[in-house]
């Protein structure tokens, strides 16, 4: 397909014909986005794929920031377009040509369509045809790994990202997965938990100390929910409590297990459900730190110091907690990585379960023992590949 503007101001015509103000498409809640849908259906997707396959549009790389743009454009020229992949490619196009509507937000919002019919109808065969556009800022467009903004820009038809004032972007800062802790004088009772309630505490003291665990955070400013929305922020969500508070915060999957071996030289727990070991299970988050600083923060909270500690004996003896003792001169280090705790390398929403202990990844260690190697998904994806390379140039030819 050669990109012709009168060819795609005519296709335009018949979706603007068949999508009036009033129609309603499950998944949008704007009669924009089912312009977005149909434009990215009937224009984008067949062109996109067209000019791939002749070479005239190329892969963008975002130089590892993984905004979701880069994975849709490139889904695109491959064909491989997934349902709502038009609320970040096609909404590009269709929000610049849209962008000198005056009063935008009212029309919307009115369902008073005209304005921006005409504009559509003006400006978007321009832009689909490598009329440019432009430098522009969407929420397909922040970075995964730091959660700022890049912009994209066009020239032609070809895409490429910039930073936002225009300068060449540059790849994120490289970070480490975990943190270790000076070895300890004394030993130290290691406690880890998943969730604050189980059979034998009742509703309300389990919403108790889940509160005490909450005003815990709040206290030091530690649960923005910004943090969210990159591997930066995620990191400083399960490392922030661990420097301030002393005990770490890992936000794993909902539902995943953490799996416990402990022994005479201290503790590690493993992501996922590990055959042999004490699983602990339910909300996808995994504190761990001292004992006593979660019996201070329970006080805190409103227990009493007897109360405090049959709470943490009950909910230890149960599938949501465990207790074990660190000896003297213990080394501790605990996973940062967002990647690997929330099981970047599975396919959809599987949980890790009857793993092999060797196959299985420490994300804390607490012991005299040598501490076990803790590095990110990304870097063992890394490594993958130059095994993989260093096995396809090692066979025989």
């Amino acid at each position: 397909m050669t990109p012709n503007a009168a060819d795609i101001e005519e296709k335009l015509l018949q979706i603007l014909k068949d999508n009036r103000p009033g129609k309603e498409v499950r998944g949008c809640n704007t009669h924009l986005d089912i312009y977005e849908r149909a434009v990215q259906k009937e224009i984008i997707e067949p062109l996109f794929k067209d000019l791939g396959e002749q070479g005239r549009i190329q892969d963008i790389d975002d130089l590892g920031h993984d905004t979701e743009f880069k994975l849709v454009w490139n889904r695109a020229l491959r064909g491989q377009c997934e349902d709502w992949d038009c609320r970040t490619l096609a909404n590009l196009f269709i929000t610049n040509a849209v962008r000198d509507v005056p009063d935008f937000f009212r029309v919307v919002f009115k369902d008073d369509y005209d304005a921006i019919d005409a504009a559509i109808l003006k400006n978007l065969p321009d832009l689909l045809s490598g009329g440019g556009m432009d430098p522009y800022t969407g929420w397909g467009l922040k970075s995964w790994m730091t959660g700022e903004h890049v912009d994209i820009k066009m020239d032609g038809l070809q895409a490429s990202f910039c930073a936002r004032d225009g300068s060449t972007l540059e790849p994120p800062p490289r970070y480490i997965a975990y943190k270790d802790s000076d070895p300890s004088q004394e030993p130290v009772e290691v406690y880890g938990l998943m969730s604050f309630h189980c059979e034998e505490i009742d509703y309300d003291t389990s919403i108790k100390a889940w509160q005490a665990w909450s005003n815990a955070l709040r206290s030091k400013e530690l649960n923005r929910r910004d943090q969210y929305d990159s591997v930066v922020g995620r990191m400083l969500m399960n490392l922030l409590p661990l420097n301030e508070i002393g005990i770490s915060q890992m936000m794993l999957r909902q539902d995943e297990s953490v799996s416990v071996e402990a022994g005479p030289d201290g503790v590690i727990a493993y992501r996922g459900e590990v055959r042999g070991l004490k699983r602990l299970v339910d909300e996808g988050q995994f504190l761990c730190g001292p004992r006593a600083r979660f019996a201070e923060i329970l006080e805190t909270g409103g227990f009493s110091k007897a109360g405090a500690g049959a709470f943490l004996d009950t909910l230890a003896q149960s599938s949501s907690a465990f207790c074990a003792l660190a000896p003297a001169g213990s080394n501790f280090r605990y996973m940062l990585d967002p990647e690997t705790l929330m099981a970047f390398e599975q396919d959809g929403d599987d949980m890790l379960y009857d793993l092999d202990k060797a196959d299985a990844l420490p994300i804390m260690a607490a012991g005299t023992f040598e501490m076990p190697e803790m590095i990110t998904h990304r870097d063992r994806e890394a490594r993958k590949l130059a095994a993989d390379v260093s096995n396809e140039l090692g066979e025989p030819q």
